[in-house]
């Protein structure tokens, strides 16, 4: 840069504004320093530095966006365990907000801890097994079908079992893993896996996980039409359908039903944080599935599931997940980290751009999109 025509302070802008510029932007950086090298007002050539400077942090947001939507993707598993983490911990917020029983925070806490010791031992587990889907799906249908025939039952309904002195819902532990499967690997076994689930949940009755399920059959089927998905699909739908035909007569229970209405009249604060836990809940799904990739019809069932967990909870009495006490919800959310495959190892370098590659068959017009033009200054 010419130093008789550009002070000090406007260099500085011009440098801090080529650090800050993608790497396939440099180029167009080094263009910049040539159109203030080349305006003969020092007043102008800053005003242009300042435009310049603007441009180039919008352009550094958008590519740190998408370098967080790419990595999140391609490493879903991490992306669900950030959210569980920040999800349960806005819980105990709310919780000591509202004067819950010590008891309650430690159980929410030692479910979150549980649900990674039970991901740490199936991966390892895996790893030496091999892909296993079909007959683990059925095995876990099997046991809400044993739930609803064995379990625990309160004003008409069974879906719970005791398990380490408390009280556990197999439905929130296994139908979102169940159908996480299903989006990965549609087969005769993972099909009847969703059948066996959908009679199961009719049964209890459960009309919020019925409908949960249904969520996210209905929605896979919609993006791909196959006939398993279909045959899911019609499956849960009707499973939805009995569930609703039956009473349901529970009534609500402190710190885990109502906790998206009853949390603001406790404190703002508590409010705020089970209204943010429970979109951190779906994030996750919403990144990837916008990323794309292998793991796209899972996102979309993991949210549509969750999303449905959610609605289903502030509509009725029935458990919040995550962000209310009870430790179902947390561990299915946490085990859901197994539902996706494995993070892509290498982006195609068709996607890629090397650090000082610039397309030269880009057209004038992009270079002075992104910096003014000195004319206009």
């Amino acid at each position: 840069m010419n130093p008789r025509r550009t002070n000090p302070f406007t260099k500085k802008i011009a440098s801090l504004t080529l650090a800050l510029l993608p790497p396939d932007l440099k180029e167009w950086g080094v263009a910049m320093q040539h159109e203030i090298d080349a305006i003969s007002t020092p007043k102008a050539a800053t005003r242009f530095a300042f435009g310049c400077l603007f441009a180039a942090i919008g352009q550094r947001l958008s590519f740190s966006a998408k370098g967080v939507v790419t990595y999140l993707t391609d490493h879903p598993k991490l992306g669900v365990a950030l959210c569980a983490i920040l999800a349960t911990g806005l819980g105990l917020v709310y919780m000591a907000f509202a004067n819950a029983p010590t008891k309650y925070l430690i159980v929410n806490a030692c479910a979150l801890a549980f649900g990674f010791i039970i991901v740490g031992i199936a991966t390892m587990i895996g790893r030496l097994s091999g892909p296993v889907g079909g007959p683990i799906s059925l095995m876990l249908s099997s046991s809400v079908m044993l739930t609803s025939l064995y379990g625990i039952s309160a004003e008409g309904a069974t879906r719970w079992i005791w398990l380490a002195g408390s009280s556990v819902q197999t439905s929130l532990l296994i139908v979102p893993i169940v159908a996480m499967i299903f989006a990965r690997q549609q087969s005769g076994l993972t099909t009847l896996a969703i059948i066996v689930t959908s009679l199961a949940l009719a049964l209890q009755p459960d009309r919020a996980m019925a409908g949960a399920l249904a969520a996210g059959m209905l929605a896979l089927a919609l993006s791909k039409l196959s006939l398993h998905r279909a045959l899911a699909a019609c499956a849960a739908i009707f499973g939805f359908a009995a569930a609703l035909m039956q009473p349901d007569t529970l009534p609500a229970t402190p710190y885990v039903d109502q906790v998206f209405f009853s949390s603001f009249g406790v404190h703002p604060v508590a409010g705020f944080s089970v209204l943010l836990g429970a979109m951190l809940m779906v994030g996750p799904a919403i990144l990837g599935y916008l990323g794309g990739g292998p793991n796209k019809p899972i996102f979309l069932v993991f949210g549509a599931v969750w999303s449905a967990i959610g609605l289903a909870a502030a509509l009725g009495n029935y458990p919040t997940p995550i962000v209310g006490y009870g430790s179902s919800a947390i561990i299915g959310y946490v085990i859901c980290m197994l539902g996706f495959t494995r993070p892509a190892q290498q982006r195609k370098k068709t996607n890629t751009v090397a650090p000082n590659a610039v397309d030269r068959s880009a057209p004038n017009r992009d270079l002075r999109a992104l910096l003014p033009l000195y004319r206009s200054v």
